[in-house]
């Protein structure tokens, strides 16, 4: 469905996949991807809502995906345990292969030199082309993950805390109790000079911080009386328009 939330009004319902829509990711304000769960990832234009591609990129349902920072490539990871690097320029599926079971989420770093996909106790960093560089082992079950700056990665985990590590050196920089509850989801933005985390729980608690590679400090709270699932986060000008945002959301 397609809501409105200034207005909050629904506009629509876009009809392409064959199933449950597990995954979306945008493309600055212009283009929309989507994965299903029937295995395919759609190309959206959001002036006016075409499908303008439909990819073939799993024999079973997509679990997350990612668009490369260049808005050409993309990357899913789904249910057959399979990673996909999609060209979005020819809209096929480049390249192939066996990641293990039971990925969470795949995401590029802001800058698109490595993707990297987050297991429930270990992150797995790749190349651009989908040579596996690192193993991250990780001390608690992962639930969520987003990248602070170019290199460092903030997992929201399932004992109730935030950690965030270095992709490069693999090297644990910091962990903040955040929840009460497991930390179902966590989201950065960028705005102004700072780095904005939002972090969600199961039991409806949103929290917002201001994130970096040495820490996190608690900004503001609310909780939305409902069980939370995912979280996604954008910056709004005084004109209420939108700038760029890294956006994930999945229905569980």
């Amino acid at each position: 469905g397609l809501f409105d939330l200034k207005k909050n009004v629904e506009l629509g319902t876009l009809v392409q996949h064959n199933g449950t829509v597990n995954a979306l990711g945008f493309f600055g304000g212009s283009h929309c991807l989507s994965g299903g769960s029937d295995g395919r990832v759609c190309l959206w234009r959001t002036s006016d809502w075409e499908c303008l591609s439909d990819i073939r990129a799993h024999k079973k349902a997509v679990l997350d995906l990612s668009i490369h920072c260049s808005g050409k490539l993309a990357v899913s990871i789904g249910s057959d345990n399979d990673l996909a690097v999609l060209d979005l320029t020819t809209a096929k599926a480049v390249a192939k292969k066996k990641i293990g079971k039971n990925p969470v989420q795949v995401l590029w770093n802001p800058t698109g030199d490595f993707f990297v996909i987050l297991y429930d106790m270990k992150i797995v960093v790749f190349t651009q082309e989908g040579d596996q560089l690192r193993v991250i082992e990780l001390e608690e079950k992962a639930l969520s993950a987003a990248f602070v700056d170019e290199e460092s990665i903030l997992v929201g985990m399932d004992d109730k805390s935030m950690s965030c590590y270095h992709s490069k050196t693999g090297g644990h920089l910091w962990t903040k109790e955040a929840h009460e509850n497991r930390v179902k989801g966590v989201a950065t933005v960028q705005y102004r000079d700072e780095m904005l985390a939002a972090s969600i729980s199961t039991d409806g608690s949103v929290k917002l911080w201001r994130v970096n590679a040495e820490s996190a400090t608690f900004l503001a709270e609310c909780n939305l009386a409902a069980r939370l699932t995912c979280v996604a986060m954008n910056v709004v000008d005084a004109k209420g328009e939108s700038g760029n945002s890294r956006k994930r959301a999945r229905k569980q």
